[in-house]
């Protein structure tokens, strides 16, 4: 729930359920003119009321027509008649908050709580309008002196939650929801926005348990099945994570975001040909929206069904042409295909449509050390890294590079460091710099990572350097072991196969 959308809805409904009025006559008359003086004449009391009545409604009016700033001129009228009253300067300030006079906003607000230092709504308006300002302090401060008058107050606590969590505050957010559910536990909402507080805090089954509490007590309400369905998911709890979504189908069989869901956690458990239905079926009834496309291709590749994500690739770019993870997306398929031309042609479109990204450029580099440019590749991949020195994927791309040259083994290895400083675990990274320890001959250490990284990626590339790194060591049986391995993985490796016939 956007934390602006929700505060205007109170503050509208607020003032649209005002009781009482400005005034209590319905006719407005003008004010009369003194002769000598042409000046207005003060009206009696009745009359000014009268008058901010009349200018109340107009405002009021033109607001429900969305005329703004008509709406501010009256309202601005109501508070010139009746400048005692707190309710006229709420409905001012709103105006002014929804025409972006976010100054006026602040002052006509200040100017309602030194009328009624104790009005809740217009302290409530004006923590929001401190939080679209980021001044994120001031606006704690508004919802904490409600709270001291009203301990209780369900839209002081629920903002003042919000603010914990754009300050990345997530256990005092949860400690503040968590008197929020105190007070409307029957909420399903309330139960819905604390299983998405835990949920964030990583706690599964506390957003589990909040999630189920908020479907009993709204069984259709399909966001909250859609989140429960996510939890599971997160949690590794995959069929309980598919029955919660085609639960939700069966509610909603024509939304196209829960077959996003369904596609991808039937990825999740390998039913591959189930995942395209889904993606597909996505696509079909929502066939602008260029996610399905690109999740569908992602399935298609890996089913081998290059040509077929390649052409719905095609499709999504003639629906958003300045998509740079669409070109990205149909790069790795042309290069799938050997295509290398097409394939430098769509990274370098998606290089220039991002330009800050740095993946672009090293999966151009991959496309030059496949056709043997290798100086070009280095080149292509020193851009990425400039763009972003902090890439991962190109600092270990160059480190590799560079060792499967045999040159610059030192830089090699520091840029490989910094690739295993971002991501400690990656088996890719383990393996190139244990491969550049084998260049360098440091036996021992290269064995050791490339396990580590066989250990986390099952790759053939990984065990052929292992029996390799063994077989330099005189470990025959235990390089022909990681050798056979390889080849279970990938057969077309003809130089592990010739290998293992030399030994």
């Amino acid at each position: 729930m956007g934390c602006v959308g929700a505060a205007l809805w109170w503050t509208q409904g607020a003032g649209c359920a005002v009781s009482s009025s400005p005034g209590d006559h319905a006719t407005r008359g003008q004010a009369p003119i003194e002769w000598r003086t042409l000046q207005p004449v003060e009206p009696p009391p009745a009359r000014r009321l009268s008058a901010a009545y009349a200018a109340y409604t107009r405002g009021l009016l033109a607001e429900q027509a969305g005329d703004l700033e008509t709406a501010t001129a009256a309202f601005a009228e109501t508070v010139s008649y009746d400048p005692g009253s707190s309710w006229p300067s709420l409905r001012l300030a709103v105006a002014y908050f929804q025409r972006g006079r976010v100054e006026l906003a602040v002052q006509t607000l200040e100017h309602a709580l030194r009328l009624d230092p104790h009005a809740i709504h217009p302290r409530l308006l004006l923590g929001l309008v401190y939080v679209n300002q980021r001044r994120f302090a001031e606006a704690a401060q508004q919802y904490e002196v409600i709270l001291r008058q009203d301990p209780t107050n369900i839209s002081a606590m629920s903002s003042l939650t919000e603010i914990y969590l754009l300050q990345e505050q997530l256990e005092a957010a949860l400690a503040l929801y968590e008197r929020v559910l105190a007070e409307q536990a029957d909420s399903p909402t309330i139960r819905f926005n604390a299983g998405v507080l835990y949920a964030k805090a990583q706690r599964w089954r506390d957003a589990e348990a909040q999630f189920q509490a908020a479907l009993r007590l709204d069984p259709n309400y399909l966001e909250t099945q859609l989140a429960l369905g996510m939890v599971y998911e997160r949690q590794g709890r995959v069929p309980e994570a598919m029955a919660a979504y085609t639960t939700a189908l069966a509610q909603e069989p024509g939304n196209p975001r829960i077959y996003q869901h369904l596609g991808r956690v039937y990825e999740t458990a390998h039913r591959l040909p189930d995942a395209v239905r889904a993606y597909e079926m996505a696509a079909i009834i929502d066939p602008r929206e260029t996610d399905h496309y690109l999740a569908l291709a992602a399935v298609l590749m890996d089913v081998q069904d290059v040509d077929r994500a390649i052409a719905t690739l095609e499709t999504a770019l003639d629906i958003e042409a300045e998509a740079p993870e669409l070109w990205m997306g149909l790069g790795l398929a042309y290069q799938a295909k050997r295509r290398w031309v097409e394939a430098e042609r769509v990274y370098r479109r998606a290089a220039d449509l991002a330009p800050a990204a740095a993946r672009p450029l090293y999966h151009l580099g991959g496309v030059y050390q496949e056709q043997g440019r290798t100086a070009e590749a280095e080149e292509a991949v020193r851009q990425a890294i400039a763009r972003d020195p902090r890439d991962a994927g190109a600092l270990n791309f160059l480190g590799y590079l560079m060792a499967e040259q045999g040159e610059r083994l030192e830089e090699a290895e520091a840029l490989v460091q910094r690739a295993l400083a971002e991501e400690p675990d990656n088996g890719a990274f383990l393996d190139s710099l244990g491969w550049i320890y084998f260049k360098q001959g440091r036996l021992l250490e290269a064995e050791d990572l490339l396990e580590r990284a066989a250990a986390r990626l099952p790759d053939a590339e990984i065990f052929d350097h292992l029996g390799d790194a063994y077989a330099a060591q005189g470990k025959t049986r235990a390089a022909a072991g990681a050798w056979r391995r390889a080849l279970q993985l990938e057969p077309a490796r003809h130089a592990v196969r010739e290998k293992l016939r030399r030994r």
